[in-house]
């Protein structure tokens, strides 16, 4: 049974360390502020306010699919929910998925056999935010929830990452092209 995050309030700055091997290219990452982080959730699942009915015309690619105007789409998923034990901070990290891809990359150079191709996966942005309050079910979009890491807390969203990519949850190169 999946357990709801709690609204968390930022306290403050997140100190910035550098650890040696815990070192990404250029991406410093708190050795101490990552041990107390643990998985919650790994499971992949339309993320709430994440999908929407169909908007405007059919995709002429998803022909053998026949599609309809009252498809609803999912554009986002859940990949995890992240807790950090001692402050009490959620995170949830999500992605674009291919449909949402799709809607982006139209046209004649996006034929269906590449957008269908593993290799376009690789395009799929990870994102990682903060819960603000649990999700309602009522959600028109992601931030109704979830609110995107501040900038003045350098590294935090780096060091979450790097927590997920260590612990398997998403890949190197989901992690090579954050938020």
């Amino acid at each position: 049974m999946r357990r709801k995050p709690q609204a968390c309030p930022l306290k403050q700055p997140m100190p910035n360390q550098d650890v040696g091997s815990m070192h990404l290219p250029s991406k410093p990452i708190n050795k101490e502020f990552m041990e107390g982080l643990e998985v919650l959730d790994a499971e992949v699942y339309p993320l709430p306010g994440g999908y929407c009915q169909r908007q405007g015309d059919v995709d002429t690619r998803l022909k053998h699919f026949t599609p309809k105007y009252s498809d609803i789409l999912c554009y986002l998923e859940h990949v995890a929910t992240i807790r950090h034990k001692p402050t009490g901070l959620y995170f949830v990290a999500f992605r674009k998925t291919i449909d949402a891809l799709m809607m982006e990359q139209q046209g004649d150079e996006f034929p269906l056999w590449l957008m269908g191709h593993p290799v376009k996966k690789t395009e799929l942005s990870t994102h990682i935010y903060l819960v603000k309050q649990p999700p309602t079910g009522q959600e028109r979009n992601q931030e109704d929830w979830l609110v995107p890491i501040p900038d003045h807390l350098e590294g935090l969203y780096d060091t979450v990452a790097y927590f997920l990519l260590t612990q398997g949850v998403i890949a190197q190169e989901a992690y090579g092209k954050p938020r």
